[in-house]
């Protein structure tokens, strides 16, 4: 069964490494997961633990 296997490297246009930058940062990156886990439910998946940072 034919796959494919990606790696991104999130550079910044001023040279940096940034995955806050790719991401959207904590909340945009929460939101992906919560997507994630929502999609996977009808797998029996549940959402890991959430851990806010303050």
């Amino acid at each position: 069964m034919p796959y494919i296997h990606c790696v991104v490297v999130p550079i910044c246009k001023d040279g940096r490494l940034s995955g806050k930058s790719f991401m959207g940062g904590s909340t945009m990156m929460m939101a992906y997961q919560n997507k994630y886990a929502h999609a996977m439910e009808r797998f029996g998946l549940s959402r890991g633990i959430m851990y806010l940072y303050s």
